[in-house]
């Protein structure tokens, strides 16, 4: 893992950096069975997981910086998500 995760405003930091962050995805596919049992596969482009991770927020703007994620996600807003060599854009969907 990195040395910071960075959402948005929000930097965690230290104990507060997950352990781990899940993301990737696949591949979406049409695939065709054809009589006699040929297969024709049509790529239909990256389908991505939800990149999630789980933590705790410490120190003494723990609740503030919590608040300010949550404000975050009820907005609907689309923020940068940075780790290690990584770059997202993303919506908060749950917290």
């Amino acid at each position: 893992m990195s040395n910071f995760v960075l959402l948005g405003p929000i930097l965690l930091q230290g104990f507060e950096i997950p352990q781990q962050i899940t993301w990737g995805g696949r591949q979406k596919l049409a695939i065709h069975t054809l009589p006699g049992g040929d297969r024709v596969i049509d790529s239909l482009g990256r389908d991505d997981i939800d990149i999630s991770w789980s933590g705790v927020f410490s120190g003494p703007t723990a609740s503030s910086r919590a608040r300010t994620v949550d404000r975050m996600r009820a907005d609907g807003a689309t923020w940068p998500l940075t780790w290690s060599t990584f770059f997202y854009s993303v919506v908060i969907k749950s917290l």
